[in-house]
């Protein structure tokens, strides 16, 4: 599979939450919460200035652990195209 105009984020500063994951972070951060509801594929948007001071306490809150890797995936099945290191869908 090809993705031609694909833009790849690749960072070794990230926090994977996987099945440990929650939306629990909506209460205390109404700005993200309407963001995140609001997304559409294909749209560039201008964010607000509250946002980005949400957006700036939520990940200092989520740095503080240092690990990583905070959970099991949500799916760890290797037929998954994303879950193997190929990234091409293998049949099993």
């Amino acid at each position: 599979m090809k993705f031609e105009k694909a833009y790849v984020l690749l960072s070794e500063d990230f926090r994977y939450f996987g099945e440990n994951g929650t939306d629990g972070y909506k209460q205390q951060y109404p700005a993200i919460k309407a963001v995140i509801q609001g997304l559409q594929k294909d749209y560039r948007v201008n964010h607000t200035k509250i946002l980005r001071e949400q957006l700036l306490d939520l990940k200092a809150k989520m740095w503080k652990n240092p690990k990583k890797n905070q959970g099991k995936p949500t799916c760890s099945d290797p037929c998954q195209m994303c879950n193997n290191s190929s990234g091409i869908l293998s049949v099993c």
